[in-house]
């Protein structure tokens, strides 16, 4: 029986993002979940293995408030989070990490380098999710990233 594929949850007030990035870890192997702010991504998040989200939501919560919610919630504070932004500012950064971010990524941000960090991520967490979602497509995929 095949392990049931990590589900990554997108944070992206823009949704041709969100779909750039979720069709790419979608082709290989991860199961995506998009939200376009932060209370939804709230909702989704306690059934996310790794949550990518941008600092510059629309709504009631900005990416930070939004990090900030997941690390006081005993449901969420457990899920790594990837802040994929176009605040490319020291100051963001820091708060970010502050905040309790586990990785920062600037934009522009080809869908390769934020899949590495999601494997990095899953493979340091270990648990459930077979090496086939952590290393599936390695063909196609070290054309694209370089190997």
């Amino acid at each position: 029986m095949r392990p049931v594929a990590p589900v990554i949850l997108l944070v992206h007030p823009e949704r041709d993002d969100r779909d750039t990035y979720a069709d790419f870890l979608s082709y290989f192997g991860l199961t995506p979940l998009c939200a376009q702010e932060g209370p939804e991504a709230l909702r989704l998040a306690p059934g996310a293995d790794v949550i990518v989200t941008e600092l510059l939501l629309t709504g009631p919560v900005d990416g930070f408030g939004l990090i900030e919610a997941l690390k006081r919630d005993a449901l969420t504070r457990h899920v790594p989070v990837v802040v994929l932004t176009v605040c490319d500012w020291i100051e963001e950064e820091t708060r970010a990490r502050t905040a309790g971010c586990d990785v920062f990524l600037s934009k522009p941000c080809c869908p390769a380098t934020l899949l590495c960090h999601v494997r990095r991520i899953l493979a340091r967490r270990g648990g459930s999710h077979g090496s086939e979602y952590r290393l599936g497509h390695r063909h196609q995929e070290k054309s694209l990233i370089g190997e």
